[in-house]
């Protein structure tokens, strides 16, 4: 178990950010490591494994041993609240030697790496190259085609943390994030993760980063550096539906006779905050058609919306769940 110390100070700069390369090489351990797997993380294994067929990956299995660990480095911290791949890619190829040899040097002393193995890192220089190289292999055939819905699918997690955050506190904040996370009181957040040892970390007023990731075989997972906010990243809300259009719901088939096929599936999508982008993925509709049926079901009361950077989310509001619950 993992603990946080927080003080009121930590709880005040508390933050949410995206990031692209944390999304990817939590895809990739799971993509190398995972003997079991949700359904979600089944469909997702089998587009990794169209996208990558015929590369072995060899840098990052290296960068990725056995068990439930990832070497640091991979994980640059995000310097903005949305991060671009190409910007932490370039972070990661400029990664000190020092610093991943204190990494590996570490996952050696745990037995994390064998004695057999060691002679595989010899040439760290090279590997480093090969792992970036391997990195953008894998955003160029799996993760930028699907970024677009992956991405919206972060921005509305986001959106539904702030509204969780807004409404209910911190508290609420956290019972939300994952059954592994637990508020043990104002001061002190606990973390259970797969890893044996145990350690609290204190923030010393740095705050807490979280970062929604898309597919992993972890339930939770926790980063920390002396120089910067403990990570913890997350599910994202939403996620284990990214593979389906529209989910099947009790009622649907009356909605869809009173008010139409897509206007019936738009208000079941709207049970999360979601974008005109991510509504259009879902639908299979334009975002001009999109835009038109939101117009209409603004204009009758059943929806709000709330704007984000660049990004317009629309959710059912309290009218339109009560119509929704009607036909449940």
């Amino acid at each position: 178990m993992k603990q946080i110390s927080m003080s009121t100070e930590d709880l005040t700069r508390i933050r949410f950010a995206i990031s692209p390369m944390l999304t990817t090489v939590l895809c990739i351990r799971s993509f190398l490591q995972s003997t079991i797997m949700t359904v979600a993380m089944q469909d997702w294994y089998k587009v990794m494994a169209t996208g990558l067929d015929g590369h072995d990956l060899s840098a990052l299995r290296l960068f990725h041993p056995v068990g439930n660990h990832t070497i640091d480095f991979m994980f640059p911290f995000p310097e903005k609240t949305e991060n671009k791949f190409d910007d932490e890619l370039q972070r990661i190829a400029c990664t000190p030697m020092s610093t991943i040899e204190s990494e590996l040097d570490n996952l050696f002393q745990q037995g994390v790496i064998r004695d057999e193995d060691i002679f595989r890192y010899k040439n760290l220089p090279e590997l480093l190259m090969q792992a970036v190289d391997e990195l953008s292999l894998i955003w160029r055939n799996v993760m930028c085609p699907n970024w677009e819905k992956i991405n919206a699918i972060l921005q509305n997690d986001l959106v539904h943390r702030s509204r969780m955050l807004t409404n209910g506190g911190v508290l609420a904040l956290f019972q939300g994030l994952s059954t592994d996370v637990k508020l043990e009181s104002a001061e002190l957040l606990s973390i259970y993760t797969q890893c044996q040892s145990d350690f609290t970390v204190d923030p010393d007023g740095r705050g807490v980063l979280f970062i929604p990731f898309f597919i992993s075989n972890s339930s939770i997972w926790l980063q920390t550096s002396e120089n910067t906010a403990p990570i913890v990243s997350y599910p994202a809300y939403g996620a284990g539906a990214w593979n389906r259009d529209v989910a099947d719901e009790d009622g649907e088939d009356v909605m869809i006779k009173l008010f139409g096929k897509n206007r019936a599936h738009l208000l079941y999508a709207l049970k999360q905050p979601t974008s005109t982008k991510l509504l259009a993925l879902k639908l299979k509709l334009t975002p001009g058609a999109i835009s038109q049926q939101l117009n209409l079901l603004k204009d009758a009361n059943l929806i709000t919306s709330e704007r984000r950077g660049r990004s317009v989310y629309y959710l059912l509001n309290k009218r339109g769940e009560q119509l929704l619950h009607l036909f449940s």
